[in-house]
């Protein structure tokens, strides 16, 4: 049987690993070992069916932030007996956050803008990014804490100016904070005439309105 050629590992959300690898010409099934940082030898963590195309394994439970290491090797049974291909490359990767996507943002006004992101499973909070310049520096705005804070009012904007942001989240694990990749930047800007209001209609005939 061939050697199995794995194609990537990679983190595929705060607490999991996605395993990915090319099929393999007769075999029956896979086994997929994992090392972490902490250890110094590969221990078998599942026997898994062939399926149709790229084989897939999504390793669940893990630490984020913790480096863990993979191989794969191809199998068929003889006689009751397993017969093994050779073992692949190693591949590694950590759990971290997901990326944040940013659903929308609202000009209020001259001088505020508001940006609405998508809530991620399993976080601690969320890090918003502003620059004047979408290829320029970007600057920490503000760090939410809790995963429920999934919007931001930037206040003492610029009229009719835009502003460019990105965020990422992070989970915090034994004092330290693991992040996530950064989402699309998305832009906003902010209107070069004051919103009017105190907006008030009366009726003042049978024929007309004063507003």
């Amino acid at each position: 049987i061939s050697k199995v050629k794995l194609k990537s590992v990679t983190s595929a959300a705060y607490n999991s690993i996605s395993v990915v690898w090319d099929s393999v010409d007769k075999a029956q099934g896979y086994e997929v070992f994992r090392m972490s940082e902490t250890e110094n030898e590969y221990k078998l963590l599942k026997r898994v069916q062939v399926s149709y195309g790229n084989q897939k394994y999504v390793d669940t439970g893990l630490t984020p932030g913790k480096v863990y290491y993979y191989k794969i090797r191809a199998y068929k049974m003889s006689n009751g007996e397993y017969l093994y291909g050779s073992m692949s490359e190693e591949m590694s990767a950590y759990p971290k956050p997901g990326k944040v996507s940013i659903t929308g943002i609202t000009t209020e006004g001259v001088s505020a803008l508001t940006v609405n992101w998508k809530r991620i499973a399993g976080v601690s909070g969320y890090e918003l990014y502003v620059s004047s310049n979408k290829n320029g520096k970007y600057v920490l705005l503000a760090q939410l804490s809790g995963s429920k804070s999934i919007k931001y009012r930037h206040i003492k904007c610029q009229k009719g100016k835009t502003y460019y942001y990105k965020v990422r989240a992070y989970r915090n694990v034994s004092g330290e904070k693991v992040y996530g990749d950064f989402g699309a930047v998305k832009s906003g800007t902010t209107s070069c005439i004051d919103t009017v209001s105190g907006v008030k209609a009366k009726k003042v005939g049978y024929d007309y309105v004063l507003i």
